[in-house]
């Protein structure tokens, strides 16, 4: 069973090899690095200890951004959720207000402003 590939996808093929060539020349193994170690007069028994250090610095790096990125979108949709609110409260006292002008005037006296305005007869904005 043999898998055809296309120019294009041959392309990506011969791309993604030399990533991961270049990436593996880039990374040492650890008799490498114990050899530098060596050379710069620096004791290897703790090169355990050190590369558990280093990962658990860049998972807690990868966590402070999460974070940081769910504490952004939080206070935006809190800040966003108090104007709504801010503005809905405006457009309701509009509406209060022209309510009561219907009633001053005389208007409010159709079947379905009557209805309305029991429902918002406890309300402090239609005195």
């Amino acid at each position: 069973m043999t898998t055809r590939l296309t120019s294009e996808q041959l392309g990506q093929l011969v791309a993604e090899f030399e990533r991961l060539s270049q990436r593996r020349e880039a990374e040492l193994d650890r008799q490498q690095v114990e050899e530098i170690l060596q050379e710069l007069k620096l004791p290897t028994d703790r090169l355990d200890d050190a590369l558990m250090q280093l990962q658990r610095r860049e998972v807690l790096a990868t966590r402070q951004r999460r974070n940081r990125w769910i504490l952004g979108g939080a206070i935006a949709t809190i800040s966003f959720s108090t104007i709504q609110q801010k503005n809905t409260l405006r457009g309701d006292g509009r509406i209060f207000r022209s309510l009561s002008v219907y009633r001053l005037l005389g208007l409010g006296r159709s079947p379905s402003c009557k209805r309305f305005s029991k429902r918002l007869s406890g309300d402090k904005f239609l005195t």
